[in-house]
């Protein structure tokens, strides 16, 4: 039976978090990335990355899960309850749990407080969804780096982060495809950038 989302607040744990959605990886299908047309990637030994998340939004969230199933990296995350999106239901190929609550602030909470970091992917300046998840993070002390496209994709400073942090659940989070139409193919690029190039040796 599915944990509750009331009951999963008191069992925020390592090995809980490794417990959930941990299902085969899907087939890609979003964001034109299917896995018969798309290039091979493998995550590099470097990386701690062991999962990743995100609340199923489109935009960044699915570009997040789109990428961990094609490097076979068990996905999950938690949804808003019936897998709400702006458009429409969330696909059942992403592996995700529901909550109790309709509001999208519940399940960014749950994700921040379920992954051992959360990175931050957007243009301009936080705000919205994004600056919530921002500040989930301050508030439960969890490690949280900010990423603006529009500032440069330092891949290197990601993984430094990823390493500097030990970073195994990743939650990724940022603005939804209606506010940024580009930044899903823009997020995909830089997560398969930074999770499968080896980085420069002084970072080990």
């Amino acid at each position: 039976m599915m944990p509750s989302w009331t009951q999963k607040r008191f069992l925020r744990s390592a090995n809980h978090c490794n417990a959930l959605c941990a299902a085969e990886p899907a087939e890609v299908v979003q964001n034109n990335m299917p896995p018969s047309h798309s290039p091979a990637y493998s995550v590099g030994p470097w990386c701690p990355v062991q999962r990743i998340i995100s609340g199923g939004q489109t935009g960044v969230d699915r570009a997040a899960l789109n990428v961990a199933m094609l490097l076979h990296i068990e996905h999950g995350g938690w949804c808003p309850r019936g897998r709400l999106a702006e458009d429409g239901r969330i696909p059942e190929q992403y592996q995700l749990w529901e909550t109790e609550a309709i509001e999208y602030s519940v399940r960014t909470e749950c994700n921040v407080v379920d992954s051992t970091g959360t990175l931050l992917i957007y243009r301009g300046r936080l705000q919205r969804g994004t600056l919530l998840t921002y500040r989930l993070a301050q508030k439960h002390a969890k490690p949280a780096l900010r990423v603006r496209l529009d500032q440069g994709d330092d891949i290197r400073t990601i993984q430094r982060w990823l390493c500097e942090h030990e970073i195994r659940v990743l939650n990724v989070a940022g603005p939804r495809a209606s506010s940024q139409p580009e930044i899903a193919r823009e997020a995909e690029h830089l997560l398969l950038r930074t999770l499968t190039t080896q980085p420069a040796n002084e970072l080990f």
